[in-house]
């Protein structure tokens, strides 16, 4: 597993923005637009580990952008919603 996918899965836990939300729209609904905010996200979160942080640093980052955040919204919504 690479340094991306066990950010992404120790986030998942600490995330203050997991909840589901009832309305989708189209791009939501696809498996697409689920697969198009999570690679972003893991985009993101490589960026940091090529920063050299480590997980916990990351992570704690990772939780204070707010663009990140929002791309896991984004992807915790289309993932509810696909």
């Amino acid at each position: 597993m690479n340094f991306a996918a066990m950010l992404l899965i120790a986030t998942l836990g600490n995330g203050p923005l997991l909840h589901k939300v009832g309305d989708c729209t189209q791009l939501e609904q696809s498996e697409e637009g689920a697969k198009v905010y999570m690679d972003a996200l893991l985009v993101r979160l490589n960026q940091l580990a090529a920063e050299g942080l480590s997980p916990s640093e990351a992570i704690k980052r990772a939780q204070q952008e707010p663009e990140l955040n929002e791309l896991w919204r984004q992807s915790m919504k289309a993932s509810s919603c696909y």
